[in-house]
């Protein structure tokens, strides 16, 4: 909760209780002191709620949940407003598409995007309030603001108590004068020191979060003196770690994106596996990229069939209004299918493969003299095994890219978006090894090569998908004829863009490997990988 009042025209100050000083006693005080009148009690209950990954958070704002007697409204703080608006339902908004139309949709859809907004700290509060001024005109208010925190993610309802604070604003125009002579009675004396914390953040603190402690992309701070068998394992611990983080969200099939983030840890795990090539024992290696490869196979299913339900809006959106609506079965289909797949994926998630995967590669990493490294290379020099990995894959993705040509087919393309995924991994997760302004311009001009491969690759596998999902649902009678004819008119589109993405290809690809940034790989890694 800020350090704000919707009333006030002025930042409320924050005064923590000094351990003598009672609450009660500082109010009547007050009342003594200045001309005033003593407010009814008021609780208040606020239910902050955030994605898992804290967007909102990063970007200074905090969304609540506000009940008042039997009011109940959302309020949205950024560093300079505070936005309240009613709620007309019982139940907290759980994806932006249940927000009411107004300013805090507006805000905060774009950033959550497919993100749960999750109960992330529940404070109540009770207030006492002073008013100072005469009968006809309130100059400021003081409030004591006594608060108990709850941590919504814990298995029980137990509160923790914050310290009281007091809180002076002025209510009505402007009055300095009114608020020196408030404030240095506080601070003179009765001793009271300014709040240096906020409340949220002082919830936050004492129920444990720590709302920067998660990336779905992690930082691996490795040091140019580690051997290349010590950042092996700490690349594969924090990947480890961000798999399991995701393992929760994933079996309450909270949002798409803890799904995700778990098999993106799995696919850079066996990417690591792969690229950093003889630092891992053949025997041990190849047991846990296939395993790993079994855990991508069991949580494809699902992600796959999220991407489709994701891509609704777009699919009916590109097509005539009347047309838009006769897709209905699909996404009925595309659901019913889901919910298969999720039972599947659960099952494996609850099976003894899975655990003694996670078992049997934690002990691996997590060994005093890890059986998964192969001594001699392992304790090679991580800059040079590092460098000479990415300038390899750097040469690869050239050497594919400049073979593609008008008649390339997609496969071959798909090929060339493997390799800069590969590639994309080891500048990622060797990042911290490197100058930003080397790396950083590299990684920038990738995504965007990136992104015309996926969008392209993504396109195919839509319409290729499309089209058997139209066969089966042609068999079961699912499909009305007016859906079939909506379909076909998709996958016309479908076909549209896949040629209008194909064709940007060698552009982006030219944008990627101009001469400065095949300087950049040459000087930042083949140099290095040289000497």
């Amino acid at each position: 909760m800020a350090i704000r009042s919707p009333n006030s025209t002025h930042g409320p100050i924050g005064y923590n209780l000094a351990p003598q000083a009672e609450g009660e006693h500082v109010l009547n005080a007050l009342a003594s002191m200045f001309p005033s009148r003593l407010e009814q009690a008021s609780d208040d209950h606020f239910v902050y709620l955030d994605t898992f990954d804290w967007r909102l958070f990063k970007r200074g704002m905090r969304l609540a949940l506000h009940t008042a007697d039997e009011n109940r409204a959302l309020r949205l703080e950024t560093n300079d407003a505070c936005i309240y608006e009613p709620l007309p339902r019982s139940t907290a908004p759980r994806f932006a598409g249940d927000l009411p139309a107004g300013r805090i949709h507006d805000q905060i859809a774009p950033i959550i995007a497919v993100r749960r907004l999750l109960p992330r700290v529940e404070i109540e509060t009770k207030t006492n309030r002073v008013e100072i001024g005469d009968e006809n005109k309130v100059m400021a208010c003081v409030q004591l603001i006594q608060t108990h925190v709850t941590d919504p993610e814990a298995n029980n309802d137990q509160s923790k108590a914050l310290d009281p604070k007091l809180q002076v604003a002025a209510t009505c125009g402007d009055h300095p004068a009114t608020l020196r002579r408030i404030t240095r009675y506080l601070e003179y004396d009765l001793g009271l020191d300014p709040a240096t914390h906020e409340t949220f953040q002082e919830a936050l603190e004492i129920i444990g979060h720590e709302p920067s402690s998660y990336r779905s992309k992690p930082e691996i701070g490795l040091e140019p003196t580690m051997t290349a068998g010590e950042a092996a394992l700490a690349i594969c611990r924090t990947l480890l770690d961000t798999l399991l983080v995701n393992e929760a969200g994933v079996r309450r099939d909270l949002d798409m994106e803890f799904l995700h983030d778990f098999r993106v840890a799995g696919r850079r795990t066996r990417s690591i596996l792969a690229l950093i090539g003889k630092v891992f024992e053949p025997q041990s290696k190849d047991h846990f990229r296939e395993e790993f490869k079994w855990l991508g196979s069991v949580t494809g299913p699902v992600r796959d069939l999220d991407v489709h339900l994701l891509r609704m809006n777009n699919y009916r959106a590109s097509l005539p209004e009347a047309a838009s609506k006769d897709l209905a079965p699909l996404g009925q289909y595309l659901r019913r299918h889901r919910s298969t797949a999720r039972r599947r994926l659960t099952a494996a998630l609850r099976s003894k493969r899975y655990h003694a995967l996670v078992d049997t590669w934690r002990a691996h990493l997590d060994g005093s003299q890890p059986e998964l490294l192969i001594e001699r290379i392992a304790r090679q020099p991580v800059m040079d095994v590092a460098s000479k990995r990415i300038w390899q894959a750097y040469r690869r993705v050239e050497k594919r890219a400049n073979a593609i040509g008008p008649d390339s087919s997609a496969d071959v393309l798909h090929k060339l978006r493997i390799e800069c995924k590969k590639l994309r991994y080891l500048l990622e997760l060797f990042y911290s090894l490197y100058d930003s302004n080397d790396i950083d311009p590299l990684i920038k001009a990738l995504k965007r090569l990136q992104k015309n491969l996926g969008d392209f690759n993504d396109l195919v596998t839509q319409e290729a998908a499309l089209r058997r999902i139209a066969h089966e649902m042609e068999q079961a009678k699912f499909a009305t004829v007016d859906c079939l004819l909506a379909m076909g008119q998709l996958l016309g589109e479908l076909i549209w863009r896949q040629h209008r993405e194909r064709r940007r290809f060698a552009k982006c690809f030219a944008r990627f490997n101009k001469p400065r940034n095949r300087k950049r790989f040459r000087q930042t890694f083949k140099t290095v990988a040289a000497n």
